[in-house]
């Protein structure tokens, strides 16, 4: 391989880079509400996309927790088993006060195996109510803690 041909796939790997952090960052625009912020959340927790969701944090949080244990604990992100979180809804509207947001979400676990469907359908799962906290920083509202109940939608 000539020195030539390395400088160009690492320009090529700095672009790529590049495109995927604009592409992550347009997806949700810094002006998006508190509700939105945690509707992205979940559907980014839903498709793995624990980076993103990373991304979604806040600074206090990102500063006592590193990318890769946060993507740790993403992806250990369970109710007891054999059970998982379903993410039914943002309820509206979120309370916003200052720098500081409230948004109540509505979340039901659910249990995995077959023999559980009787269950289920004679002991219907309750809605579950949570309030997830936000922060306003220079690049929108993030989260102040991690939520495993937000996946899914």
């Amino acid at each position: 391989m000539l020195k030539g041909d390395n400088i160009i796939g690492k320009v090529k790997i700095a672009i790529l880079i590049g495109i995927v952090t604009v592409a992550v960052m347009g997806c949700l625009s810094s002006d998006a509400p508190p509700s939105e912020v945690v509707e992205t959340f979940a559907a980014w927790h839903e498709d793995g996309e624990f980076g993103n969701c990373y991304f979604l944090m806040s600074e206090e949080y990102k500063n006592s927790t590193d990318k890769s244990t946060f993507e740790e604990k993403m992806s250990q992100c369970k109710p007891a088993f054999p059970s998982h979180y379903e993410f039914v809804k943002v309820r509206r509207p979120e309370k916003i006060e200052g720098n500081s947001a409230s948004v109540e979400i509505v979340y039901v676990t659910k249990k995995d195996f077959p023999h559980y469907l009787i269950n289920n359908l004679i002991n219907k799962p309750e809605n579950i109510t949570k309030t997830i906290n936000l922060i306003k920083e220079e690049g929108g509202w993030r989260l102040t803690d991690l939520h495993c109940e937000l996946k899914g939608k």
